[in-house]
């Protein structure tokens, strides 16, 4: 997945007319297949972020806000005399994070969460899917969606879609993978947990993944990845059932299973969707009853290399989305 974000802060006015509307076109385009969130790295932002600042340094620098970045990289569209092309600059970042979504994965991570009272748990898997050999680092983060919090040029009731909280990981670019060479179908597994802050909303936190590779003293997108539904209590809680992927990134050919917890008699459907929203394997319907149930997605290999959405539907309309990710 492509990594973009906005340079942004809550006093900034241009960031609240032009670039909030160009930030929302992105978002609508390209949530479901790019990590999209606001970094808030001015001291006087509202929402400012320590950690997201420390991860700015290592962006490409520009003193004016709003800026637009995909992978770590300026893509805004500035005229000769400073203005910024606000059409040129969305048709960019679009056609950017497009070109990212067709390359094969050298590395990529994902993980599995548990929330239990206000302290958040995060299991991460890292595959490497290629042979490589360099400085690989895992970052994990939190951002936090629909925060509603002043804005220039809207108000105080302006709803900010998706900033950057926190760096989970002890350090904003990562803890270390690996130094060296690496094979191909090498894995690496890590665990953290995070006190969420009292003022965040548990059912509006989520959870995003980063690979950096260091080059020098500079550290280098490679690939970064997010679940569809966000982490928090509502889901933990009242839900229907609840549903892990494993592993949520897989060769062709290799069996994923799906768990399903279910909490009560409910008639449950489980489909694939492709990036198009075509039905592409229909993996149960049926009636399930309270219990854990195991389901083997890909067991025959018929699945190309691509991003796909498992979708498990209960018939009270409660309804979970999980992202596959099939590599070469």
């Amino acid at each position: 997945m492509a990594l973009m974000s906005k340079k942004t802060a809550t006093w900034c006015n241009p960031c609240g007319t032009w670039g909030w509307s160009l930030f929302n076109d992105v978002w609508v385009a390209k949530k479901d297949v790019a990590v999209i969130f606001e970094l808030h790295n001015s001291t006087t932002s509202q929402l400012y972020s320590p950690n997201a600042a420390s991860m700015y340094s290592y962006f490409d620098q520009v003193s004016s806000t709003p800026a637009f970045y995909v992978n770590g990289k300026n893509e805004t569209q500035y005229s000769t005399t400073g203005g910024i092309y606000t059409t040129l600059t969305k048709n960019r970042i679009l056609a950017v994070i497009d070109s990212i979504s067709n390359l094969s994965p050298v590395v990529n991570a994902g993980f599995n969460t548990n929330l239990s009272n206000d302290t958040l748990y995060i299991d991460t898997k890292v595959k490497f899917f290629q042979n490589t050999t360099g400085e690989y680092y895992l970052g994990v983060y939190l951002s936090e969606s629909n925060v509603i919090k002043y804005q220039n040029g809207i108000g105080n009731t302006a709803v900010h879609k998706q900033p950057m909280r926190v760096a989970v990981t002890p350090s904003v670019m990562g803890d270390l993978i690996v130094n060296g060479a690496v094979s191909a179908n090498a894995q690496f597994t890590d665990s953290y947990f995070y006190k969420l802050n009292a003022a965040w909303i548990p059912a509006n936190v989520n959870v995003f993944t980063v690979i950096w590779k260091k080059v020098g003293n500079d550290y280098e997108y490679v690939n970064a990845y997010k679940v569809v539904t966000p982490t928090g209590i509502t889901e933990n809680e009242t839900a229907t059932f609840s549903s892990t992927l494993y592993p949520n990134i897989a060769a062709a050919g290799e069996t994923v299973n799906l768990f399903v917890n279910n909490k009560g008699k409910e008639e449950v459907t489980i489909e694939i969707y492709d990036q198009l929203g075509k039905i592409v394997q229909n993996v149960f319907k049926g009636t399930l009853t309270e219990s854990q149930y195991q389901f083997e997605i890909n067991q025959d290999g018929k699945l190309n290399s691509g991003l796909y959405f498992v979708s498990v539907a209960a018939g009270n309309g409660d309804r979970r989305t999980l992202k596959l990710m099939i590599t070469k």
